[in-house]
């Protein structure tokens, strides 16, 4: 953390059950991110994270330098049963539900009983360590807030609200309405209202970003025909899976299925920052690159265990989400995709003897607090209708639709912070609708002139995932030697070309030349990640074609120094004179290795 006493961390005790409230007691944690001003204003921010079952509390980095920070406190809270709040919700069941991810896929009647077995068996679990499973609930949780707010000093505060935090919100709207300010939904999960099956967003959303890519120059000309060609990889990997052995799984064997696949898409749709990698993934699955998946699921299993599933699935159930009805045909080249919803749809209609039916909580909200809607047009998860559709229910609601937006616009940049610090600042005030018009789809930066090279994301997952220090060694080394070579090249002013000071010229060089290649790497790295960061899984910038060539230079520029530092060993006044000197060619060996190993060459 930057400044950390800037932001306090605490626990409040409330109970499981709010009819009891002498009965069994609850740790929730959450975080108060103090606003930068010291004339901050007096309404919180208070962030409803979605899922459900996400914590908020892992994701502080995240807020430190976020824009509503400028002016106001902002702060996170871990849900019941989420994080770092009480009570741990069956843990395991990630690792165990992983496994099953991990397999090959059988069919979609197996998956679903198999879901609703673990999930049984864990929620027998909780049940027999008293936990009231119906108190794990929205409206359970507007109160767990309610209590916060008070105890925090606050009159009222402003929700920001993010997919099925959207759900929160508008439990909170309807329960205790005098202490909002204002309401941000973003990608708005309603409530009261019939939800498609995801396949329909899924397929929606797989239109627009073919539609994208033909109407794209830079796109249709390296990927023309996508959308055919796209069914046709699905088709093979549904076929012959491809096997991996990624770090996540040591010892394992994981079997990357057709229905692995579609759920990668559906996912990575939901960030219109993933746009321009999706093209080349559909390459990979063809290709069958196991190693471009290797890092996929490493960061995917990282994602996962960020998730409370049971937690998720309990509130779901209680709020009384109704299960989507799979619409597909019998013949649809999607029928099969996205069973993974299916098997969770399934564990929501096991559990009707688990939890009471509640009518209230299919009915529609209505309030009068200011609210902002946003939506995006390229949304798989939470479709542009769902936000429509409950802003007509609310008079004092204001409806932005985004094109070329995705799922989480209040993530995306350009005018929308001003926009919504603007709307904070004067809720009952029109918003600027000209914000929207300034995300034409057209503006997705296609690139087809990749340069492709899938041990990028390798050395990236080793440093970043799995922080292998072992790999900053070797640029430890070169860094030292450059130093030596500094040193030893101008410590004489008097130049004197004998062998040992062309060796001496030769190795600053060469150094050089090895800490340029640790630069450029590290902008060009950089420079894609703009672009997208998921495309930084498949290589870099085209420039880094013609930038590897220096690596043949370096290497060449090796075998120079080792050259001039044998014949220099007349001009050494002594042979361990002459061996110190040597050490500088050593600290190149291993740098040297490294670009062997990620395969930094052109291409």
């Amino acid at each position: 953390m930057k400044d950390p006493s800037t932001i306090k961390f605490g626990y409040l005790t409330v109970p499981e059950n709010h009819a009891f409230p002498e009965g069994r007691k609850l740790q929730i944690a959450f975080t108060v991110l103090q606003a930068r001003s010291s004339r901050s204003l007096p309404d919180p921010v208070l962030y409803i994270s979605g899922g459900p079952g996400i914590g908020a509390l892992q994701d502080i980095p995240k807020w430190e330098d976020h824009f509503l920070r400028k002016e106001r406190d902002i702060i996170l809270v871990d849900f019941r049963g989420i994080g770092y709040s009480e009570p741990e919700m069956c843990s395991d069941l990630n690792e165990i539900l992983w496994s099953l991810f991990a397999g090959n896929y059988v069919s979609p009647e197996i998956e679903k009983e198999t879901k609703v077995f673990w999930f049984q068996d864990c929620f027998t679990g909780l049940r027999s360590r008293g936990i009231d499973l119906e108190q794990y609930r929205s409206a359970a949780v507007v109160r767990d807030l309610e209590i916060l707010r008070e105890y925090l000093g606050y009159n009222q505060w402003n929700l920001l609200s993010v997919s099925y935090g959207t759900r929160m919100a508008q439990t909170y709207l309807r329960d205790a309405p005098e202490h909002l300010r204002s309401i941000i939904l973003d990608s708005t999960f309603p409530l009261g209202y019939y939800m498609d099956h995801p396949l329909q967003g899924y397929l929606r959303s797989l239109t627009s970003f073919f539609e994208l890519c033909e109407n794209d120059p830079v796109c249709k000309a390296r990927f023309g025909g996508i959308q055919p060609r796209f069914y046709e990889v699905m088709d093979s990997i549904k076929a012959r899976s491809i096997a991996l052995y990624p770090p996540a799984f040591p010892n394992e064997m994981f079997l990357v299925n057709a229905q692995d696949a579609h759920l990668m898409f559906f996912q990575f749709l939901k960030n219109r920052d993933n746009y321009p990698a999706l093209p080349y993934l559909i390459e990979a699955i063809a290709d069958r690159n196991a190693e471009i998946f290797d890092n996929m699921i490493t960061l995917a299993k990282g994602q996962n265990d960020r998730v409370s599933l049971a937690a998720g699935v309990l509130i779901n159930k209680n709020d009384n989400y109704y299960p989507p009805v799979n619409p597909a045909t019998r013949k649809d080249p999607l029928k099969d995709a996205l069973t993974y919803f299916d098997g969770e749809y399934e564990v929501l209609r096991s559990m009707d003897e688990l939890v009471t039916y509640d009518s209230l909580e299919r009915q529609p909200v209505s309030g009068k607090v200011p609210t902002l809607i946003l939506a995006g047009d390229l949304d798989p998860a939470t479709p542009p209708e769902y936000g429509q559709e409950v802003h007509e229910g609310l008079p004092n609601s204001y409806y932005l639709l985004f094109p070329g937006l995705s799922h989480g616009v209040s993530r995306a940049g350009g005018c929308i912070p001003d926009l919504i610090t603007d709307f904070l600042r004067a809720p009952e005030k029109m918003p600027e609708m000209r914000c929207p018009e300034e995300w034409p789809a057209s503006t997705i930066p296609f690139t087809g002139d990749l340069y492709e090279n899938s041990r990028i994301g390798t050395l990236l997952r080793q440093l970043v995932v799995e922080k292998r220090i072992v790999l900053f060694s070797p640029l430890v080394l070169l860094l030292l030697g450059w130093i030596v070579a500094i040193v030893k090249l101008f410590r004489k002013r008097k130049l004197i070309f004998t062998a040992e000071k062309r060796y001496q010229l030769i190795s600053f060089l060469t150094h050089t030349l090895g800490m340029a290649l640790v630069v450029s790497t590290v902008w060009l790295i950089h420079q894609t990640i703009q672009i997208s960061q998921l495309l930084v899984l498949f290589g870099l910038t085209g420039v880094a074609h013609y930038f590897y060539y220096a690596t043949y230079l370096f290497l060449a520029a090796i075998l120079a120094s080792s050259y001039y530092w044998v014949r220099g060993i007349r001009d050494h006044t002594g042979l361990i004179s002459w061996l110190i000197s040597g050490l500088s060619v050593l600290t190149l060996i291993p740098f040297a290795c490294l670009l062997f190993v990620f395969n930094l060459f052109p291409n």
